[in-house]
């Protein structure tokens, strides 16, 4: 697994903006970016992080909810995938 501190950053940026579009300006990446860095994300984890509403602001999963506590790490790998 290769969780970087980055992958991290455009969670959060999407989180606190409210929507992928919105987190472009906290990011200076482009909204193709950061919705694909954000897949790659989830595809390391094997679990989805925020729920994606066309039109409206995202949302956090459970597993989402877990990793804005910081408690992202091998050791909750398998607790995410049981989501």
């Amino acid at each position: 697994m290769n969780i970087t501190f980055r992958y991290l950053e455009l969670l959060n940026a999407v989180v606190v903006s409210g929507s992928i579009s919105k987190a472009t300006r906290l990011t200076k990446l482009s909204q193709p970016t950061i919705s694909q860095q954000l897949a790659k994300f989830e595809e390391e984890l094997g679990t989805q992080l925020i729920y994606r509403k066309r039109g409206q602001n995202v949302e956090l999963t459970p597993a989402g909810e877990l990793n804005q506590t910081g408690f992202i790490g091998d050791d909750l790998v398998p607790i995410l995938r049981q989501e």
